[in-house]
């Protein structure tokens, strides 16, 4: 922990596409982090894009599934977690 402080990250995500088991073994896993998770409801996809447009208010981490080819004039805003070292 930076300064004995945790990180916090934020994390978007829809109803049923992230178990909500999986996001507490997480906290576990990480206790260095605090994940705040936001389960967004609605048109989840066009919140993102809208959000990502607005470049203001984005989350650290968002669930894609298969429309995230949408988001590719957004391309620049999102990072490959395992050029990161998160496949080790």
């Amino acid at each position: 922990m930076p300064n004995g402080k945790k990180i916090t990250l934020t994390l978007w995500y829809w109803n049923r596409s992230i178990d909500d088991e999986l996001l507490a073994q997480a906290e576990k896993q990480f206790p260095d982090i605090e994940l705040k998770t936001q389960k967004i409801g609605g048109d989840f996809k066009a919140k993102l894009k809208t959000t990502l447009a607005a470049r203001s208010g984005e989350p650290d981490i968002v669930a894609l599934n298969d429309w995230m080819e949408e988001l590719f004039p957004s391309a620049d805003r999102f990072y490959d977690l395992r050029e990161l070292g998160a496949d080790r």
